[in-house]
């Protein structure tokens, strides 16, 4: 075909399915009772829903051969479905339900005899069967009511369509469905019923199939002289004012089918068109036929988007009756600024405690939020009865930037915050030294308050770990004679951590020596002395340490000592006049 196609998605309704014979066919071939069985065909057509088929037990019998029952209305296969003989053994027609009646037979063949002619065709056809016909919506004497069916190829071979369609009676038609559909393809008939006279009017669609019926579709639509005559109230509807971003009060459009000429028409509404967006229907009762002397009710509210005197219309589409128009509803409203928005904190400071240097402490959260404006004060007089929701009022706020100071960074979800909207600001502290250490979140925003500052404190501490500290780090005893002690010194030991300090030993090097009283174990800020001496063995310079091994980190601690040894004898014994340190 050069018409445009299409594939069909709609499921495949059932039709009748019929088994004829066409020059001798299955009737001459000693087949009792006829097969008419409801099943999935080949050329489906809709609106399906106006499609029934018959489903009633059936029973085949053949000469000499058992009953079959089928009951299934579904899923019943028939092979072949066009064959042709080409010998004198018959024709092998097998009927085979998906749920016999009786179970123990689910299938069985039916054979042709001998005597069919060689040349016969034998077809196991289909046809469509639209039993109750389509239905139009009731119409108005002079006027046309549109109906579309498509026809569409469900097999899985091609099918013939055509060349024939035609309507009787009030119903006329046009149609693309005129020669082959391949399978999954697709044609419309556009029918229309245009009554000439009032009541129940029937006629006939006539569809050429490719076979020697014609699928007949009964039609059929009621006509009245007069059509529907509605009434609506309010035709006008002041919303008054509301907040730019905020809804008002909901109010409603009464909408009656009077029936003024006792026509029994439904009056059925066809579209519903909002001129302006800032009104908004919220609940429509009327998008089904209203019955004569029935009522109905389209809830709306108003949502301004600007400032200022608002205007739209409530413009609607039906059958009623000429002279009788079904509005427009002119919509007014009255857009107000609304005020500012304010941004609350809360907390207005956070305490963070003591803080390991280095360490980075728990989350602690800002809630920052849109707060709502209350009434302004020309609206406060009188009295109201809020029951379901508080009113508020305010614009959403932007929030530009957030940013934290000092040894404290935030991390948060913030941006637009609607009217009673919140969002989380994330704080935490990694003090980088000892003491107490100050810092603020500051927020920017468009709010009426832009500015919002938020006070941080916390308090840097050392590590709980042992610390050692050796005073002094350097200790001299200038020059020494040998063989003789000289003056001994003192080197404090000091813990000087969070935690015990742990002494594991205390030695020297060189040509010195040590006496301490220090315990094991030094609680913090606790301290104890050695007491070093140096008695040189030879002359000239002599390096050593007082070293302390303890817990602390590094483990081994040192205060370096120096000295020098002199000599006042020479080699020979003799004594010398002057020292010699060298």
């Amino acid at each position: 075909m050069s018409t445009t196609t299409r594939k069909s998605s709609a499921p495949v309704a059932t039709r009748e399915f019929r088994a004829r014979a066409i020059s001798a066919g299955l009737a001459a071939a000693g087949i009792a009772g006829s097969l008419a069985l409801p099943v999935p065909v080949a050329l489906a057509a809709e609106p399906a829903e106006e499609i029934y088929a018959q489903e009633a037990p059936l029973q085949l019998a053949q000469a000499g051969s058992p009953m079959i029952a089928l009951n299934d209305a579904a899923n019943i296969a028939v092979v072949p479905p066009m064959a042709r003989l080409t010998s004198p053994q018959g024709l092998q027609v097998s009927v085979q339900p998906m749920r016999p009646a009786l179970a123990k037979r689910a299938s069985d063949t039916l054979a042709a005899p001998a005597i069919m002619p060689a040349s016969a065709y034998c077809y196991i056809d289909l046809v469509v069967d639209l039993a109750k016909g389509i239905s139009f919506p009731p119409a108005i004497v002079g006027t046309s009511t549109p109906r579309r069916v498509t026809v569409t190829n469900a097999g899985a071979e091609p099918k013939s369509v055509g060349p024939l369609v035609s309507t009787s009676g009030d119903f006329t038609s046009e149609s693309n469905c005129s020669g082959t559909l391949a399978p999954g393809e697709s044609c419309t008939i556009e029918l229309a019923f245009a009554p000439k006279s009032s009541g129940t009017l029937a006629g006939e669609l006539s569809i050429g199939s490719g076979v020697e019926e014609m699928l007949a579709v009964p039609l059929v639509g009621t006509a009245s002289a007069y059509g529907p005559t509605p009434y609506v109230w309010p035709d006008c509807l002041d919303f008054g004012s509301a907040y730019v971003g905020t809804s008002s009060y909901t109010d409603y459009v009464y909408i009656d089918n009077y029936d003024y000429f006792e026509s029994g028409t439904p009056l059925e509404i066809s579209s519903f068109t909002m001129t302006n967006p800032a009104f908004v229907i919220d609940e429509n009762e009327c998008l089904g036929p209203i019955a004569p002397y029935d009522y109905c009710y389209i809830y709306m509210y108003f949502r301004p988007g600007s400032v200022g005197p608002i205007q739209g219309t409530l413009e609607m589409r039906s059958n009623a009756e000429p002279g009788w128009p079904l509005g427009p509803v002119l919509l007014l409203g009255y857009g107000l600024a609304a005020p500012a928005g304010t941004l609350v904190r809360s907390p207005s400071s956070l305490l963070f405690g003591a803080q390991d240097v280095g360490t980075t402490s728990e989350a602690q959260v800002i809630t920052l939020k849109n707060q709502p404006s209350s009434l302004p004060a020309q609206q406060a007089a009188g009295t109201a009865n809020i029951t379901e929701m508080p009113l508020s009022f305010g614009a959403p706020v932007q929030i530009s930037s957030i940013t934290a100071t000092g040894d404290f960074t935030q991390t948060n979800d913030c941006g637009k915050l609607d009217v009673g909207e919140s969002c989380r600001v994330s704080v935490t502290f990694k003090p980088t030294a000892e003491g107490e250490r100050r810092g603020t979140v500051t927020v920017q925003s468009n709010a009426s308050n832009p500015t919002v500052v938020t006070q941080l404190l916390g308090t840097g501490t050392l590590p709980a770990v042992p610390a050692i500290q050796l005073s002094p780090t350097s200790t001299s005893f200038g020059n020494t004679v040998m063989g003789r002690p000289g003056e001994k010194k003192t080197i404090t030991i000091k813990s000087i951590g969070r935690a015990d300090l742990q002494i594991t030993n205390i030695y020297v090097t060189g040509d010195y020596s040590v006496t301490h009283g220090c315990p094991a174990t030094l609680a913090p800020d606790a301290q104890c002395t050695a007491t070093v001496g140096f008695n040189p063995t030879i002359s000239g310079s002599r390096p050593g340490a007082l070293v302390v091994e303890s817990n602390a980190t590094p483990p081994v601690t040192q205060a370096t000592l120096s000295g020098k040894g002199c000599r006042i004898f020479g080699p020979s014994g003799t004594r010398l006049s002057a020292p010699i340190c060298n």
